[in-house]
């Protein structure tokens, strides 16, 4: 990991470790939405996925963090898992028109929203 993006990584893991007192919902969930962008940048998708399903627990129907989360769990080779929370963006209240879709596997292991 290079040294701006651990550096990075560490300062917005220090903020998730504070207490929430004075951090309303909404910085609650940007903060972890920000640490699973950053933890997806230097490759953790492991740690991406946790911080997502933190973020989720705010705000349970995000568009945002719903389709991140399900490109986390397709690289990870989850795509069963993937396709459920694809779905859940596309019946999110942001996509009524199901405009989305699904994630999926690359043969070189990479993922794409298909």
């Amino acid at each position: 990991m290079t040294r701006i993006v651990k550096t990075a990584f560490l300062a917005i893991s220090a903020l998730l470790i504070l207490p929430a007192q004075g951090r309303t919902q909404s910085e609650s969930f940007d903060a972890h939405l920000s640490s699973a962008q950053t933890q997806r940048a230097a490759g953790d998708f492991a740690a991406a996925e946790q911080s997502l399903r933190t973020a989720l627990t705010e705000r349970p129907n995000d568009p945002q963090a719903l389709r991140l989360l399900a490109l986390m769990l397709a690289f990870q080779d989850k795509l069963e898992e993937a396709h459920e929370y694809a779905d859940k963006e596309e019946r999110s209240d942001a996509f009524p028109n199901g405009t989305h879709k699904k994630p999926v596997a690359n043969s070189n292991g990479s993922a794409r929203i298909n």
